[in-house]
């Protein structure tokens, strides 16, 4: 890569110093090519492979830190301390939810182990919410929620 940079700067050094610019005053008067001074190209020529010669310069790569997902599993009973079957269970500003199955359990997938708002819904039940610090938090998670109250 660093042959190939430094052999198109050459190239294009080359070009600038054989190229000639045709100054055309009107019909008749020759081209006369335009030359600057010999010190100038040679310094703009060396400054050229100056900077083609140097290595490049990378920036280190940058640090990606991936968490493992979380598995957190837990189980949610009604009123009666029974366990509540269909109940929906979410992380607060995620897309993961699951439902209970008929023995109240659920296993939700987080996508991060630091601290998670934890929601749960059933129909007839009012909703409930806790903070968990998943890091530390075992599994075992435990909803009981209250009947929805009805106002008139």
């Amino acid at each position: 890569m660093q042959l190939l940079r430094t052999l198109a700067l050459t190239a294009f050094i080359l070009s600038l110093a054989f190229s000639t610019s045709v100054a055309a005053d009107g019909p008749g008067t020759s081209a006369t090519p335009v030359v600057t001074g010999h010190s100038t190209l040679r310094h703009f020529t060396r400054g050229l492979l100056r900077r083609a010669l140097q290595p490049l310069k990378r920036d280190a790569p940058a640090t990606v830190y991936y968490e493992a997902p979380t598995l957190l599993t837990g189980t949610v009973v009604g009123t009666d301390g029974m366990p509540l079957a269909g109940a929906l269970v979410w992380a607060v500003g995620s897309q993961e939810q699951v439902r209970t199955n008929s023995k109240g359990d659920f296993a939700l997938t987080l996508p991060t182990s630091g601290p998670v708002s934890l929601s749960c819904a059933s129909r007839g039940c009012t909703q409930q919410t806790m903070q968990l610090n998943t890091g530390s938090q075992p599994n075992g998670v435990y909803f009981a929620l209250r009947a929805a109250t009805t106002q008139e």
